[in-house]
C-alpha cells in the first residue's frame, strides 16, 4: 500500500513538473511583439536574470524545467517594449545554464543581416565586374583571330581533307573521342562516346596563318588551335 502510493506521488510530481514546463512555454508564445514590461509581467512572472546594454536593449531571462530538458525563453525589449522572443535548450554540455547571448538580440541580428547582405551586394559586384572583364578580354581575343583569320586568306597549310582525333575519360570512366574532319576550308567537330552516343557537333571553316589555326563555327565564334608537328594542339589536348 504505502509503495503504491510513494508510486502515486512520484508520478503526480513528474506530472505536475512537465504541465508546469508546458504551461511555461506555453505562456511566452502569450508574448507577442509591442508588449509591454507590465504586459509580460503579468503573463510570465519576475524573470530569472535582467540584463541591459548601453543602446536601450534589454534582455529577461526565464528558466523552465521538464522531465529531463530544461529550457530557456529570452524576451527582448527595446525602449520598454518587446522586440524578439527566442527560446533554446537551456543547458550546455558541461551542465550549466546558458547566459544570455547578446549575439542573438534583435539589434546584432539586424546587423548581422545588414552585414550579410553588404556583403552579398560586394559579392555580386566583383562577380559583376569580373564577368565583364572576362566578357571584354574575349571580345578583345575574337577582334585578335579575326584579322588573323583575314590575314590567312585562304591559307589551309597541310590540314586539308585530314583528320584529327582526341581521346579522353569523363564523368563515370566513360571513353569520349573528339574528332576534327578538315575539307576544303570547311571542318565538322563532333563528339562522340565508345557506345556510339553522340555528345555534340559543330562546324564551320578554318584558316591556317603559320602555325597558328583559325576556326570559325558556324555560331560566329573564333577558336585557336596550334600546329606541332603532326599534331593539332586545341584548348591543352593534343589531336593526332
Amino acid at each position: 500500500m504505502k509503495k503504491a502510493f510513494s508510486l502515486c506521488i512520484v508520478v503526480i510530481t513528474l506530472a505536475c513538473v512537465i504541465i508546469g514546463c508546458a504551461t511555461s512555454t506555453e505562456k511566452s508564445k502569450e508574448i507577442k511583439k509591442g508588449m509591454s514590461k507590465n504586459e509580460v509581467l503579468k503573463i510570465m512572472g519576475k524573470p530569472k536574470d535582467v540584463q541591459k546594454n548601453d543602446y536601450g536593449d534589454e534582455a529577461w531571462l526565464y528558466f523552465f524545467i521538464g522531465g529531463y530538458r530544461a529550457f530557456s525563453t529570452v524576451i527582448w525589449f527595446f525602449q520598454e517594449n518587446v522586440e524578439l522572443v527566442t527560446e533554446y535548450d537551456s543547458v550546455t554540455e558541461t551542465g550549466e545554464y546558458k547566459k544570455i547571448d547578446w549575439s542573438n538580440s534583435p539589434r546584432s541580428l539586424e546587423e548581422k543581416k545588414l552585414y550579410e547582405e553588404q556583403k552579398r551586394a560586394e559579392r555580386e559586384q566583383a562577380e559583376t565586374r569580373q564577368k565583364a572583364e572576362r566578357d571584354q578580354a574575349k571580345k578583345a581575343e575574337q577582334v585578335k583571330l579575326a584579322e588573323l583569320y583575314r590575314q590567312a586568306g585562304n591559307n589551309l597549310g597541310n590540314l586539308r581533307n585530314t583528320t584529327k582525333r582526341y581521346r579522353r575519360i569523363v564523368i563515370g570512366g566513360h571513353y569520349l573521342t573528339t574528332t576534327y574532319d578538315f575539307g576544303d576550308g570547311q571542318y565538322i567537330e563532333q563528339s562522340i562516346f565508345e557506345d556510339g552516343g553522340k555528345w555534340s557537333q559543330t562546324s564551320g571553316t578554318f584558316r591556317v596563318n603559320g602555325n597558328t589555326v583559325i576556326l570559325l563555327s558556324s555560331e560566329g565564334e573564333y577558336i585557336i588551335g596550334t600546329i606541332v608537328g603532326n599534331t593539332l594542339q586545341i584548348d591543352g589536348n593534343i589531336y593526332r
